[in-house]
């Protein structure tokens, strides 16, 4: 069985990725990939590769990726991409050619119903996952499945015609938490991840977290990566967005990761739950009801439901290196168990298999 992934990365991961290996962009399309895929971004999203072992014949195409794109079609014979919309529309000749019985999309928003309408080849079942903001006019008919862990999602997912609306949560692959395993611990608390109109929870919790930081008896440090606009306290406590391998070691070094999700979902299903408890770091998260089906709260992960709490718990855990590793090493076992990339992909193996 064939299956192909679609996907598309940040345009300024991209950019940071070619800055940071210059060599890249001259060597053969296959190299290219495996350069790009051992930087590890968003690794917990990259499915294809992990369902070889289970018998499929695979595709992973990063779909807005210029450089990669341009030497596929080159390779190919076809006139190469100088830009993003010229990636993006080779999308419809990667699958025309490869001819998938599974199109698995992974941003159904750039590549809706009007992208399947332009395939010459029609798969047998098209997926896509989504969990986050859907705009107006977003059209999901000829869609099978969509996959999502937040139950808005996939009641929206409906009224915009996808056939299916399934539950699923992403995981995080092993390789990336065993190449880390040694980092030490240096940095007190981090926070990885966007600031913008979407995210105003997340970022009135970080000014309250930098604010308890700079209390003169009971501060901490942060270790704040953030991309997107920000001034003022966050400003001064902001050292610059990370991603793939380098986003995953400031997890790692730090003894406590924060999580905050985007303001439109639940409170215990992104992806970041999952990079760091993977990576051995104890996750402090927002309360929720649901987070005892993934983690055990104190036990497993920690939580906070309040901005006092919050800053509490931060000191407490800071003082009491001991119970914070212990909780951490605790879901670290319970993340590489449940949510390794070989759980995820048999979850969807089996799913496909029973509609096929």
């Amino acid at each position: 069985m064939r299956l192909l992934q679609l996907v598309t990365y940040y345009d300024a991961y991209l950019g940071t990725f070619h800055r940071a290996n210059p060599d890249v962009a001259a060597l053969p399309y296959d190299r290219q990939l495996d350069r790009l895929l051992a930087d590890g971004f968003s690794a917990g999203h990259v499915l294809a590769p992990h369902f070889q072992p289970l018998g499929f014949e695979t595709e992973f195409v990063v779909a807005n990726w210029v450089s990669g794109q341009a030497q596929w079609a080159r390779e190919q014979g076809l006139e190469p991409a100088i830009d993003v919309a010229g990636a993006m529309r080779l999308c419809v000749e990667r699958v025309n050619r490869f001819r998938p019985d599974v199109l698995l999309i992974s941003d159904p928003i750039s590549l809706d119903a009007r992208f399947l309408r332009s395939l010459a080849w029609m798969p047998r079942l098209v997926m896509a996952w989504r969990q986050a903001v859907i705009p107006p006019g977003t059209d999901w008919s000829g869609f099978d499945i969509l996959l999502s862990g937040d139950e808005g999602c996939l009641r929206r997912a409906r009224e915009l015609g996808a056939r299916q609306a399934v539950q699923f949560r992403p995981g995080f692959p092993k390789w990336i938490s065993t190449a880390l395993a040694d980092e030490p611990r240096r940095n007190d608390v981090v926070f990885c991840g966007q600031i913008s109109a979407e995210h105003q929870e997340r970022a009135i919790g970080l000014v309250q977290v930098a604010e308890a930081a700079e209390r003169p008896i009971s501060g901490f440090r942060t270790d704040f990566h953030l991309s997107g606009s920000v001034d003022g306290i966050l400003a001064r406590h902001n050292r610059g967005a990370l991603w793939g391998m380098a986003m995953y070691r400031a997890l790692r070094r730090s003894r406590i990761g924060l999580n905050f999700h985007i303001d439109i979902t639940g409170r215990a299903m992104n992806i970041r739950m999952q990079e760091t408890t993977a990576l051995g770091t104890l996750l402090l998260t927002e309360a929720d009801p649901s987070l005892a089906q993934q983690f055990a709260p104190g036990r497993e992960v920690e939580t906070f439901a309040s901005a006092g709490e919050l800053a509490e718990k931060i000191r407490y855990y800071l003082d009491h290196p001991e119970e914070r590793e212990d909780i951490a090493r605790r879901g670290q076992e319970r993340c590489l168990r449940e949510y390794s990339m070989e759980s995820r992909t048999a979850e969807l193996a089996d799913l496909i298999g029973n509609l096929l």
